[in-house]
């Protein structure tokens, strides 16, 4: 029996693999993780940046905060300056630049928001930014080419749910 669960496990291995070398642009996009989130609470991201160019580096990346951002920081990260944009008393962009994500890597970069106080799909759009000069904008609705990460803010019982 555990030879079968090996080959089971093998065999979902290979579907997965198989199906991001298919579909290299389906998953290769700017992630905002956790997925779910409380409102009006203070909430810790990972921001994901693949690089799924062939030749050029991701050597900056752009967080447009969602409406009603009232509380921000930004996690320290190796190789990486980071900025902060406020507008009035909310604050509007996050700003990584100076690292070097290579071409079939990722960076992983951290920050904390007061989330808004809204119930529903928050988008966090977002700009990736290559050693060659070249833009893509992460800022599209979620069944386009370039899809905007989403977080969905819900009110729940269980706070665990929302944690990252």
């Amino acid at each position: 029996m555990l030879r079968h669960r090996s080959r089971a496990t093998q065999a979902l291995t290979a579907t997965v693999v198989l199906g991001a070398i298919a579909a290299p642009g389906a998953a290769a996009h700017v992630t905002v993780l956790p997925a779910a989130s409380r409102p009006a609470d203070l909430q810790r991201y990972r921001v994901l940046v693949p690089n799924e160019r062939e030749a050029d580096a991701t050597t900056g990346v752009d967080l447009k905060l969602p409406p009603g951002v009232t509380f921000a920081l930004v996690e320290t990260a190796p190789g990486w300056r980071r900025s902060i944009v406020k507008r009035g008393s909310e604050f509007s962009e996050l700003h990584w630049r100076g690292g070097s994500v290579a071409p079939g890597e990722y960076a992983e970069l951290h920050f904390i928001v007061r989330n808004p106080v809204k119930v529903g799909p928050v988008a966090w759009k977002a700009l990736q930014r290559y050693s060659d000069g070249t833009i893509v904008r992460w800022i599209g609705s979620p069944d386009s080419e370039q899809p905007a990460p989403v977080t969905t803010a819900a009110h729940r019982r269980d706070r665990a749910v929302c944690q990252s």
